[in-house]
């Protein structure tokens, strides 16, 4: 695996993938490329504890990036893969510093000397799936908040060509939020369960299913 290759975001997805696979299957031949991956997203992290675009160190946390960064970790110490401690720690500090508690908010990236700022529903819901897999001690009232702000926002799909919502090529479009909204709150609030997780639920599948191709190439 030549992840040094590849942008910070490039290399999260396919150590998360390579991750996933190998803690279904158990496949020997994958242990080791696994463990090289895992190796390589330790080297490239920021002194900041999370990822950056560049596997250079540039001190800048791109949470958006360092997202997949953790899910890839987890799955590999799922999967009995052996994540180094100072890397796994150095994230747990990230994310525990990162809130924002004020705005029941994460912010999209962390510098140093950089005052941050609230980011979108779909970056803090991406940073609270990653604070839950990284086992950090719950805020109840913090993530009860997120929870509640995640929850009113059920995406919208417009059906093509109808009420402005199709996009330039006239594809299904989210008209309240994005598929990578939609991916992140659902987990968020599958972990968090309760009602709104299954109001959540019941909606979701409705409107992602309605959205879905069901002919052409794109089915």
């Amino acid at each position: 695996l030549a992840l040094m290759r590849l942008n910070g975001l490039e290399a999260g997805i396919a150590t998360f993938a390579l991750a996933e696979l190998h803690a279904m299957t158990q496949e020997p031949l994958l242990r080791d490329p696994l463990q090289k991956a895992v190796q390589a997203c330790a080297d490239a992290q920021q002194s900041t504890g999370g990822w950056d675009y560049s596997p250079k160190l540039t001190t800048r946390s791109d949470l958006s990036i360092s997202n997949w960064h953790v899910q890839a970790l987890r799955a590999a110490r799922l999967g009995g893969i052996a994540v180094p401690k100072p890397a796994w720690e150095a994230a747990r500090r990230l994310y525990r510093g990162a809130a924002l508690k004020k705005s029941a908010s994460y912010p999209y990236q962390v510098m140093q000397n950089y005052d941050p700022s609230p980011g979108t529903c779909a970056v803090t819901a991406a940073c609270g799936l990653a604070s839950h897999y990284l086992e950090l001690l719950p805020d109840q009232d913090f993530d009860r908040r997120i929870a509640e702000s995640l929850a009113s926002r059920v995406p919208v799909y417009g059906e093509p060509g109808k009420d402005g919502t199709s996009d330039s090529n006239g594809g299904w479009v989210a008209t309240s939020a994005g598929h990578y909204f939609t991916y992140y709150a659902t987990l968020f609030l599958f972990h968090a369960g309760g009602d709104q997780w299954t109001a959540w639920n019941l909606k979701m599948k409705r409107v992602l299913t309605g959205a879905q191709e069901k002919s052409g190439p794109a089915k």
